[in-house]
C-alpha cells in the first residue's frame, strides 16, 4: 500500500519528487520481498534444525565440542552487542544467539552420525545454508540493508 501511495503522488514527470516517489516505492517493495524471503528462510531453517535436533536427541547432552569452544566467543559477542543501537543490537543478538543454537544442534548431529566424505560435504553445505540464512534474517529483520549496501559500496568506516 505504501509503495502504491508513493507511486500515485501527482508529481510532474521527470521532477525530483517523481524520482523520489519511484525510489521510495522501490525501497518499499524491496523491504517487502526481503521480509517474505526472511519468513521462508526462517521456516525452512527451523524445520531443518528441529528435525536435526530430533534425530540426534541422544547426542544433545553433554554439549558438543563445537559449542563448548565457540560458545563463549558468541556469548561475548552477544554481550558486546548490548551496547549497540537498537537495530544493530537485535541483529547482533540474533546472529550470536542463533549461532549458539546452530552450533549445538549441528555438533550433536555430527556426533551422532558416521562421517563419510559425502556426509561431510552435505553437512558443510547445510551448515553454510543455515548460517547464511541466519545472517540474512538478522539483517532483514533489523532493516540494516541500507547500511550493508553503503558499507559494500563505500567501504568500512
Amino acid at each position: 500500500e505504501a509503495a502504491q501511495a508513493y507511486e500515485s503522488l501527482g508529481a510532474p514527470p521527470g521532477s525530483r519528487w517523481a524520482e523520489q516517489a519511484l525510489l521510495r516505492a522501490s525501497a518499499m517493495r524491496g523491504a517487502m520481498t526481503r521480509r517474505w524471503a526472511s519468513f521462508g528462510l526462517a521456516t525452512v531453517s527451523a524445520l531443518v534444525v528441529l528435525v536435526g535436533a530430533w534425530r540426534s536427541r541422544r547426542s544433545l547432552w553433554p554439549p558438543p565440542e563445537e559449542f563448548t569452544w565457540a560458545g563463549p566467543v558468541l556469548g561475548l559477542l552477544a554481550l558486546a552487542g548490548l551496547s549497540r543501537p537498537d537495530d544493530e543490537r537485535s541483529a547482533v543478538l540474533t546472529v550470536s544467539l542463533g549461532g549458539l543454537g546452530l552450533l549445538w544442534v549441528t555438533g550433536a548431529r555430527l556426533r551422532s552420525r558416521r562421517l563419510t566424505i559425502r556426509t561431510r560435504v552435505l553437512e558443510a553445505a547445510l551448515a553454510t545454508f543455515l548460517s547464511a540464512s541466519l545472517l540474512f534474517i538478522a539483517i532483514s529483520v533489523a532493516e540494516l540493508w541500507p547500511r550493508v549496501l553503503d558499507t559494500l559500496m563505500g567501504g568500512a568506516e
